[in-house]
């Protein structure tokens, strides 16, 4: 039976979205019953005792559980999601800061999503301005290649003209 699971990191970031569930620690007590260790943490037996009882102690049946379709998976997450009553002030203080990374993690995810349609908007401009390069460079007559001769010819020619005018600016 597993009784060693790890989600989270030692110093309790976040490791594993199913992490920042509401009682994902309970709930994981709960389908699990024979786990010794959580997170490197010892769970104690009254512990898993508080997580047997508590009706919350709900995993939802598909992730990610922001989108349940169903009637009874909308009331079952919502049971799920719902703060439990603090014991102790402690307690309540962790539930208040549980509560602000949830809004934190709301408006992060918002972010995040408008920063895709932005990068979206940006690659798609990219893609249309090579196109336009493209159908312009392709109007484009290319210039024909210079021979070498009449490369000479040319320096000869600016040669002869610098000539000149070192002439007509002695005679004056």
């Amino acid at each position: 039976s597993l009784e060693d699971l790890r989600f989270q990191s030692p110093g309790g970031r976040y490791g594993n979205p199913v992490c920042r569930l509401a009682l994902y620690r309970k709930s994981l007590l709960c389908a699990i019953p024979d786990l010794r260790l959580l997170d490197e943490e010892a769970v104690a037996q009254d512990e898993r005792d508080r997580a047997a009882e508590s009706p919350l102690g709900v995993l939802p049946e598909r992730w990610p559980p922001s989108a349940p379709t169903k009637p009874a998976e909308q009331q079952q997450f919502a049971q799920a999601q719902a703060a439990p009553a603090a014991s102790d002030p402690g307690e309540q203080a962790l539930l208040d800061a549980l509560s602000q990374l949830q809004a934190l993690h709301a408006k992060q995810r918002d972010i995040g999503v408008q920063a895709l349609a932005v990068m979206k908007a940006a690659q798609d401009a990219t893609a249309n301005i090579r196109a336009d390069a493209a159908a312009v460079s392709a109007q484009v007559q290319p210039l024909p290649k210079i021979g070498s001769q009449l490369q000479r010819e040319l320096k000869t020619v600016a040669e002869e003209a610098k000539q000149r005018q070192r002439l007509n600016a002695e005679v004056r």
